[in-house]
């Protein structure tokens, strides 16, 4: 039976609009009772795998459809009705457009943040690369400036005038009588 794949946000939606599929998928994955759905006491049938077992994205026709994935009904015993409905619910949720169409959108949606992230990252790895050339070069800029300021005051300390050394060095003067 291939019924509509429950990762999607749409057909998990639509599974809970019905009152029974919700109070037992919400009370497999809480392991109680679900305190604001009155609930009828009953034995539960289904163990929490094997509800959760229809979320196994193991079983996607990904060559083909992603929005569906397979379910071996002779897995699932005709006598529990909740899991019986649960699939029936499901199956509803395969051939309906709408629910087809919001996971079309919700394909797009996830693919354009995929994008986004990709495009994010790539920018971060390039502004880190950038960040770390402008370190590099502000290393050599300032052992370049310790290396004037060294050579300024080396022809000072020879007795060279400011202005014999602004005409050397071809630095302006205010900086030589600033050093």
């Amino acid at each position: 039976m291939e019924v509509a794949n429950p990762i999607y946000d749409a057909v998990f939606k639509y599974l809970m609009e019905d009152d029974r599929v919700a109070r037992t998928i919400l009370s497999a994955l809480l392991k109680k009772a679900v305190t604001s759905v009155e609930m009828r006491p009953h034995e539960y049938s289904n163990s929490l795998d094997e509800i959760l077992s229809i979320f196994n994205q193991s079983q996607t026709n990904a060559d083909t459809n992603e929005h569906t994935i397979f379910i071996d009904e002779a897995r699932y015993a005709e006598e529990d009705a909740e899991m019986q409905r649960i699939l029936r619910r499901l199956l509803m949720a395969a051939v309906s457009s709408d629910i087809r169409q919001d996971m079309n959108v919700e394909d797009e949606y996830y693919s354009y943040l995929e994008q986004k992230e990709t495009e994010v990252m790539m920018k971060d790895r390039i502004i880190a690369q950038q960040d770390a050339q402008l370190s590099e070069k502000d290393a050599q800029l300032s052992q370049k400036e310790a290396q004037l300021r060294a050579s300024i005051r080396l022809l000072l300390d020879a007795g060279l005038s400011p202005e014999k050394v602004s005409e050397s060095l071809a630095v302006d003067i205010d900086r030589i009588r600033s050093t």
